[in-house]
């Protein structure tokens, strides 16, 4: 009777240990959130060169490159969402614009540009927790790099701050941003 209870015991144990190992593989499996307000990156040497959208303001965001552009009056072109995505054990930031229901981040292209690959807008499903490592970038607040989180070619940055100049990944941090809230 002893060895019985023993083992019922046991398998009871086993059978409430395996349930509640369970459920957190049947949780929510993540999570987004979108700031705000919007985010504006600039050349640190003049703070009226921003990261800019290159093309016509209202123009489709798919496939649309980033460059540079100095104004005095800054407007949709250079404003940009910061969303924080948590898949599983992946989480990140992404930086774009949301057009309809539909989502434009800041991508790295396949195309050779500059030593680098081109910036440019795409697609990213961040309502089903999309991770995707063309895009993920690293959390910008105030000074420093904007860069992918994976990748060797992470870093975004230009060649001059000429209005116009393109924006592209570079494989080392030629140049920094400021960023700040609107």
């Amino acid at each position: 009777m002893k060895v019985f209870n023993k083992r019922a015991l046991t398998i009871c144990l086993t059978i409430i240990l395996a349930f509640a190992m369970a459920v957190p593989a049947f949780a929510a499996d993540g999570s987004y959130s979108e700031s705000t307000r919007y985010y504006r990156f600039t050349v640190p040497s003049d703070g009226g060169t921003f990261l800019n959208l290159k093309g016509a303001t209202g123009t489709s965001l798919y496939m649309r490159r980033l460059c540079l552009y100095r104004t005095s009056a800054p407007g949709t072109d250079q404003n940009f969402k910061r969303v924080f995505v948590v898949s599983g054990v992946d989480r990140g930031y992404y930086y774009g614009q949301k057009s309809g229901s539909q989502w434009y981040m800041i991508n790295e292209d396949n195309a050779a540009f500059q030593n680098g690959r081109n910036a440019f807008m795409w697609p990213v499903a961040v309502q089903q927790y999309e991770i995707n490592g063309d895009s993920l970038m690293n959390d910008h607040t105030g000074y420093g790099q904007l860069r992918l989180l994976y990748g060797s070619r992470n870093y975004l940055t230009y060649q001059s701050t000429a209005s116009g100049t393109a924006v592209y990944f570079a494989s080392t941090p030629a140049n920094s941003w400021n960023s700040y809230l609107v």
